[in-house]
């Protein structure tokens, strides 16, 4: 695999950082929720969705969507899928383990959420970050739903076989501790 670099650097390597920088600093100034399992699991789904969403559809023979200022790999798509995507997830995460949603504010949660990804992206096509051929950013919110109920059906499955990672456990352990 090559990784290419940017045509130009412009307008869209600059959202990309821009992006990457101000996701990190919200992540990074809230509170530890999950342990170092849970973050790197729900790291590499996300990074797998990202990309093989984007090889599948955004490549020939689909060719829906062009990434950046190739249809190769470049380097701020690897920026894009290892350092941009994975915190939005968590942050979704974050929020449905401090809020606890169930039922229908867990389905408004997700569409809230996919509201605002699909907004952020639509900043993204502006800045050239995404340049649709046969996509539309209508097709862009279902997707995002279903990105963000597999995080939460992850979230739920490691701490359903992993009762350690999960908040149940650290409930657990204050009440015991208190007693």
């Amino acid at each position: 695999m090559i990784l290419y670099p940017p045509a130009a650097f412009d307008a869209n390597e600059w959202f990309i950082i821009a992006a990457s920088v101000c996701i990190w600093c919200v992540w990074l100034a809230l509170p530890r929720r999950f342990t170092g399992f849970t973050l790197v699991t729900i790291w590499l789904l996300n990074v797998f969705l990202a990309q093989t969403t984007d090889f599948i559809i955004g490549k020939p023979p689909y060719d829906l969507y062009k990434v950046n200022d190739y249809n190769e790999y470049e380097w701020f798509d690897l920026l894009l899928y290892l350092f941009t995507y994975p915190p939005a997830g968590f942050m979704l995460l974050y929020g449905y383990d401090r809020f606890r949603f169930r039922d229908g504010k867990l389905v408004l949660y997700l569409l809230a959420c996919a509201i605002i990804t699909t907004l952020l992206e639509k900043m993204s096509v502006y800045f050239r970050v995404f340049t649709y051929n046969n996509w539309s950013l209508a097709y862009s919110f279902p997707t995002y739903v279903l990105v963000y109920a597999l995080n939460i059906a992850l979230l739920r499955l490691i701490w359903r076989y992993h009762p350690s990672q999960g908040r149940r456990h650290r409930i657990t352990k204050r009440r015991a501790a208190s007693k």
